[in-house]
């Protein structure tokens, strides 16, 4: 990713296919900064908000991460700032990552009802060890169990700061009702309207 000053005021700089973003941390002083919005895209797709990169900026080569992006509130696809933070390579980072759930969708039978506790979770991990997700696989969930954040399987180099004890995803039989058919709701119907005649009449004398 092409990193430069920012010297061009916002509007003219996103009019010029620009984003606008900020630099910061250890050793470096905050400065606004610019990448070219589809530079910015493919970083971003490529190492999310949690992986490290390398980049030259101002003579000088330095780690970093995009720590956060901001998105225009009226098209929630497009960004319109970033963060950049700046670390070195002895540093830990704590973030959230998101869960990848493998086989969401084969889970999800009649009678069956799936539910997602958790999307994320929050980890720490040395630079360099990063990833932009982790895989939870539900393929193997049964009837009335849940999946715990205990049982997700890191990568190498992650730690789970996320309470064990969460449930990520259950898995719940719901008992179908049985709607009755087109002549049960007939006979339903009719037996409703004799019983209101029979409310409606007046008791002799």
């Amino acid at each position: 990713m092409k990193i430069t000053k920012r010297v061009k005021p916002l509007k003219e700089l996103r009019k010029e296919k620009y984003v606008p973003g900020v630099i910061y941390g250890k050793g470096i002083d905050s400065t606004p900064i610019q990448v070219e919005y589809l530079d910015l895209i493919k970083t971003f797709r490529q190492y999310g908000k949690n992986m490290t990169f390398e980049i030259n900026f101002d003579g000088d080569k330095h780690i970093v991460y995009i720590k956060d992006v901001q998105n225009d509130y009226m098209k929630s696809d497009q960004l319109i700032h970033f963060d950049l933070q700046k670390v070195s390579s002895d540093d830990t980072i704590t973030s959230y990552v998101p869960l990848h759930l493998i086989g969401r969708d084969d889970r999800r039978k009649i009678g069956f009802v799936l539910t997602i506790n958790l999307d994320e979770v929050e980890v720490e991990y040395q630079v360099g060890s990063g990833v932009s997700s982790i895989d939870v696989d539900l393929s193997g969930l049964g009837e009335n169990e849940s999946i715990h954040v205990s049982d997700i399987e890191l990568p190498e180099g992650i730690t789970m700061l996320t309470d064990p004890d969460e449930v990520v995803a259950s898995l719940v039989y719901v008992a179908e009702v049985e709607e009755p058919d087109e002549d049960e709701e007939e006979v339903l119907e009719v037996e409703s309207i004799k019983q209101g005649s029979t409310d409606e009449e007046e008791p002799e004398e």
